[in-house]
């Protein structure tokens, strides 16, 4: 991930930029809450609720390392671009999800900072360019894994409740490699179909959700909507080419001439080789069952 000044990107300059920028009713009107209702009284309303948000990145000593520092990318791609209003109609909704975050908790502040960092850099080419292929290969599959938990979660019928699925998100943090959420009121679930939801709960990840060829079909998907660059892929395989294989030989059995697909056994060849995939030792024996079975 890049990494950015922090006094020069503080994220407390954002509230200058929203100060300049025209907001209109319309754009606020979009925003509701939990009952249909019009989150965003007036742009003064929703400066207040950004505020909070905002504070809480920069000045809070409890706010995730990795936030803080998505935050100041996102105060450094909006400062870049301007306050005139064309550059504003690109990123006043941007300002207006972290704004509707100013009244949750910190764990829910987080995940909105996380959502508008993906916002902000899916729009900038250029920022995911200056990304090596495997960092961006890293991102990708961090975040799957975290979507992942939630899938698991969700199994159990545990209850929808953000302080509970941080809880079982964090017990599966270090084991599937994932930054814990940083939640004050975060709360160990309870799940009547499977009591001993615990048992073999990073095993279970690993053999049912995060697979190999869960993690290929993800990569390729993530290919297709630009979040990994194309041409990177395609230039690891020409530099990684097996010493006895002509270059564009192998880019032709790699790649559909016609469709410009990627096969997806090039993909695991490639995941392979950036050791993301482990070659298999002589011994090597599948994940054992070693949990219960979720009750239908």
């Amino acid at each position: 991930d890049l990494k950015v000044d922090e006094k020069k990107y503080s994220a407390m300059k954002l509230l200058d930029v929203f100060d300049k920028i025209k907001i209109s009713d319309k754009s606020l009107k979009l925003w509701e809450n939990n009952y249909g209702g019009k989150l965003f009284k007036n742009k003064a309303s929703a400066r207040s609720k950004l505020s909070t948000v905002v504070t809480y990145a920069d000045k809070t000593s409890t706010c995730s390392k990795h936030v803080k520092q998505k935050m100041h990318i996102i105060t450094k791609l909006i400062l870049q671009k301007g306050t005139d209003k064309h550059a504003a109609k690109e990123y006043r909704h941007i300002l207006l999800l972290l704004a509707s975050h100013g009244n949750v908790c910190n764990v829910m502040k987080e995940v909105a900072i996380g959502n508008a960092y993906g916002l902000m850099t899916d729009k900038l080419d250029q920022f995911v360019k200056k990304q090596g292929l495997e960092a961006q290969i890293s991102k990708v599959l961090r975040d799957y894994r975290v979507l992942l938990v939630e899938e698991l979660y969700h199994l159990f019928k545990m209850t929808n409740n953000t302080h509970h699925i941080a809880g079982f998100h964090n017990y599966l943090a270090k084991d599937i490699g994932v930054i814990p959420y940083n939640d004050n009121y975060i709360t160990t679930p309870y799940s009547n179909k499977c009591q001993n939801w615990k048992k073999g709960l990073h095993k279970r990840y690993f053999a049912n959700h995060y697979t190999k060829d869960k993690i290929i079909k993800h990569i390729i998907e993530q290919i297709n909507e630009k979040k990994i660059g194309y041409q990177k892929v395609v230039q690891f395989m020409q530099d990684n080419c097996p010493k006895d294989c002509n270059k564009m030989g192998f880019l032709q059995l790699a790649i559909d001439i016609d469709t410009g697909k990627i096969n997806e056994e090039f993909i695991c060849w490639m995941l392979e080789k950036m050791n993301v995939f482990k070659m298999k030792p002589d011994d090597w024996e599948p994940i054992k069952k070693c949990w219960d079975n979720i009750a239908p």
